[in-house]
């Protein structure tokens, strides 16, 4: 079975791989969790992440034989940026939503699932 995990956080820059936390060691540890020892999450605060860079996470799972794997996650790229809307679409997505115009042309919907901001 699974002994543990360990886990890094690493920034890609020029397509290298540079470890940002931990900032002291090459891994952290932790212990396999629940009943059948999956982990499901991992909540890491305090990092300072850049706008416009990319980051992966490696997570390594080693057994009771001390045998170890490690998964690298796909780069993933901060934008802090807030997200601009282009338009909003109204309109019926299912026949069966009800909508109507107002005498002051405004449309009323029926349904929730009917508006759209792209």
């Amino acid at each position: 079975g699974i002994r543990g995990y360990r886990v890094g956080v690493h920034e890609i820059k020029f397509g290298i791989s540079f470890t940002i936390y931990p900032t002291v060691g090459d891994w952290i540890d932790f212990l396999k969790q629940g009943k059948d020892g999956e982990i499901n999450t991992y909540l890491q605060g305090g990092l300072k992440l850049v706008n416009g860079a990319k980051y992966i996470v490696k997570v390594m799972a080693i057994n009771n034989a001390d045998l170890s794997i490690i998964h690298d996650t796909e780069p993933v790229t901060i934008d802090t940026s807030p997200p601009v809307m282009r338009y909003v679409v109204v309109g019926t997505f299912n026949p069966k939503d009800e909508e109507r115009i107002d005498v002051k042309k405004r449309i009323i919907h029926a349904g929730q699932t009917s508006m759209m901001a792209v």
